[in-house]
């Protein structure tokens, strides 16, 4: 048999949608399609290159036309290696990623190639092209010359190493990163240490040990960020510290999964490729291709934040430590009126104070106890009936804030200030009511669009479910894949991915998937969504939004096809519509007894929006200084310590705070080793500005309106990259974005 006729990325998909042919593609499949779809695109490009005259139509057009076999084979690889990996396919992207780079490469440095492009771009005001062709035309002239088609044949050939080096590293860092995550994952050998978790949790935790063969214990598993959802709800003080440790090892730790040499190859590598392109550091190469153009203008954003950020986290924590101690306090004082029944403990008491200062000049409870004549026996009594797993340490040693202390003392004091307990809200947000009664209902009402789920459709894995998507006037639009629950083959965090594009110029309609690490629980329970699952489904099915949306011609320009620092932009809007009114008391409803979320409980969670506020903006803005920090080092500098740089980094902006870490450490810093965040991090903060600022509009002209949403469909969404990203934001809001909408919904002004 052929090729063609046995390999199902060589031709186009017959089915639905193009969706491609999960009956048909298994591990073998890829690298076939993979080196046939290298050969194809090079023998159009030589076709290209052949044409004596030289138009946009016979080489940019012919140019998005190319590489259509191995468009289709990585679209369904990258999305099945990310999302279920195994070991054979960690083999083949091990073995594809460099010859990917030098594919690329042998492409964009092609100098025939970039001649024709180049001309084109000298000669672009007389060829009459439209505003979409003349972007492509622009976005073309930017990505070979960002490539490095200008260089000297010298320069070019140094570059293809540095290229290739890299890919190996990045793909590198990913498997390591995904075994050590899994190795990291914490097994309770006593379900008494899993206190403060639902049933549903606990059952959790006890199928994922069952998954690894550790029958009669329970495992609470690694993200992919710093700390565990969990830490929130475990009272056992020791159970938290060995998560939020483990957490913080993930990638750095001396075993075949190191990171620290991988990431510290990368840097210099990168420093030395940017040096070719005439400029000092990896981020100043980086930026000029983005909305910020140059790292001062990153800075100069950044530096509006940081300050208030650790100020208001410092707040939080002293009141959060407050909370602890007035605890600590009541307990003992509880624990020493349950041993005595006269007035001896008396002075005891009005003491115990000095116990829990934090001053470093306290006193211990034997030497309290001798001054005011409490006898040792009685002492050794207290000691013994002091509770040494629950909140407060053995004895009555007092303990100052830690990181692993912050979630379940922030959801403490978060119920005494509004009387909000989130844990509360878990039975109110069930995964099937949220998404169809939420997600789904949001963008009906915004942009008309129904959903049906498709089960007879086959999708890359059991627990991805298919869903066909409608325009209001009943035309199809979309197929969306959603995947919700974690597993140990999918790595951490959640994204979304294209199986396939929008675009007129093959006639093309989007599939788009979501995925997400929700914990799954067992067998006939239902999924009960924390509030900050619920904020991720809806971000992410914003950029659902932009990839099914998408109303563009050129693939090159389809749905998310934007600039890195305008790419969370409308994920992050459609976070709004989760606490929206309407939305909200659609989807809020007790999943046993059909009870909507208590609007009292709605007014809390409004009065309480900016609380943590500083926590989560500083674990950010640390992450994102880090990047900037890693990839403005130059390609002399010899750095041997990889903690130390960090710390320093952190510490030189002034968000070093213990009990807040940065919210990924450099060994697990994916977004920006092995997931194409490298300088650019700063992105989803840079996109909150024009997210908080788009906010403002809506509330300003009504709200969850067809008529917003058409407006924000017609100038933004269906516009994807065709367009410069800043300039579609002014389209759609009339005039430039202002940072002030920002600072006042994280409370730092």
């Amino acid at each position: 048999m052929t090729f063609e006729n046995e390999n199902p990325f060589a031709l186009r998909s017959t089915l639905e949608y193009e969706m491609p042919d999960f009956n048909r593609i298994n591990d073998e499949s890829y690298l076939p399609a993979f080196y046939a779809g290298c050969e194809a695109q090079l023998g159009e490009v030589h076709e290209i290159i052949k044409q004596d005259e030289v138009t946009f139509e016979n080489t940019i057009v012919k140019m998005e036309l190319s590489g259509q076999i191995l468009m289709r084979m990585m679209m369904v690889f990258y999305n099945k290696s990310s999302s279920d990996t195994s070991d054979a396919l960690d083999a083949i992207e091990e073995e594809i990623a460099p010859k990917l780079a030098a594919h690329m490469d042998e492409i964009r440095l092609n100098q025939k190639l970039w001649g024709r492009i180049k001309y084109l771009y000298d000669n672009r005001e007389s060829l009459n092209l439209n505003t979409e062709d003349a972007w492509l035309l622009e976005r073309y002239y930017r990505d070979f010359t960002h490539a490095g088609a200008h260089l000297t044949d010298e320069q070019r050939e140094s570059l293809k190493v540095l290229n290739e080096e890299l890919s190996k590293l990045e793909t590198q860092f990913g498997k390591n990163l995904l075994n050590d995550t899994n190795d990291l994952a914490v097994v309770v050998d006593d379900v008494a240490e899993l206190d403060g978790l639902t049933e549903n949790e606990i059952a959790a935790c006890a199928a994922a040990a069952k998954d690894r063969g550790l029958e009669g214990k329970w495992l609470v598993g690694m993200v992919n960020f710093t700390g565990n959802p969990l830490l929130s709800r475990l009272t056992h003080r020791g159970l938290r510290e060995r998560v939020m440790k483990n957490s913080l090892l993930k990638g750095g730790r001396d075993n075949e999964n190191d990171n620290r040499q991988v990431l510290l190859k990368m840097v210099k590598l990168r420093a030395q490729r940017a040096e070719l392109f005439g400029v000092k550091t990896h981020a100043e190469y980086v930026l000029q291709d983005r909305n910020a153009q140059n790292p001062a203008n990153v800075h100069n954003m950044m530096k509006q934040i940081a300050p208030a950020a650790v100020r208001n986290a410092r707040a939080e924590g002293a009141e959060l430590q407050k909370a602890i101690d007035a605890e600590y306090e009541q307990k003992a004082i509880d624990l020493v009126n349950s041993i005595f029944k006269d007035s001896d403990a008396s002075a005891l008491l009005a003491n115990l104070n000095m116990v829990t200062n934090n001053d470093g000049s306290t006193k211990s409870l034997e030497e309290i106890a001798e001054e005011h004549g409490v006898s040792a026996e009685k002492v050794a009594e207290i000691r013994s009936k002091a509770p040494s797993s629950s909140s407060t340490p053995a004895g009555f040693e007092p303990f100052r804030l830690e990181s692993w202390d912050w979630d379940l003392y922030t959801e403490k004091v978060r119920m005494a200030k509004y009387n909000l307990d989130t844990a509360a809200m878990k039975p109110y947000f069930e995964l099937e009511r949220v998404l169809f009664d939420g997600v789904f209902f949001a963008a009906t009402k915004l942009f008309g669009l129904t959903f049906k789920e498709r089960k007879d459709i086959k999708t890359y894995h059991p627990e991805a479910r298919a869903f066909e998507v409608f325009n209001e006037d009943g035309s199809k639009l979309a197929l969306f894949i959603g995947d919700f629950y974690t597993r140990d083959s999918k790595r951490g965090g959640a994204w979304m991915n294209n199986l396939v594009d929008q675009n007129f110029l093959l006639g093309q309609l989007p599939v788009v998937c979501n995925n997400l690490n929700i914990p799954k629980p067992p067998a006939g329970q239902p999924t009960l969504l924390t509030y900050d699952e619920i904020t991720t489904l809806f971000h992410e099915f914003g950029h659902a939004l932009h990839g099914m949306l998408s109303d563009v011609k050129y693939p090159r320009f389809s749905g998310t096809s934007v600039e890195r620092d305008f790419v969370e932009f409308p994920s992050q809007v459609n976070e709004m519509w989760l606490s929206w009114p309407e939305v909200m008391d659609n989807y809020a409803v007790h999943y046993e007894t059909g009870e909507k979320l208590p609007q009292e409980w709605i007014a809390n969670l409004k009065a309480a929006s900016t609380f943590n506020e500083g926590h989560s903006t500083t674990a950010y803005m640390a992450a994102a200084i880090l990047d900037l920090a890693w990839h403005s080092v130059t390609s002399d500098q010899e750095i041997t310590n990889v903690e130390e740089f960090e710390a320093k980094a952190i510490a030189d902006y002034g968000l070093d705070y213990a009990p807040v870490p940065t919210r990924y450490r450099s060994t697990y810093f994916s977004h920006i080793y092995a997931g194409g965040y490298s300088a650019g991090y700063y992105g989803y903060i840079w996109s909150e500005v024009l997210d908080a600022d788009t906010v403002e509009w809506f509330k300003e002209n009504g709200g969850l309106t067809r008529a917003n949403g058409d407006h924000f469909r017609n100038t933004l969404l269906s516009r994807g990259g065709s367009l410069n990203s800043m300039q579609m934001f002014r389209n759609f809001r009339g005039r430039d974005a202002t940072i002030e909408p920002l600072l006042k919904r994280r409370g730092l002004i």
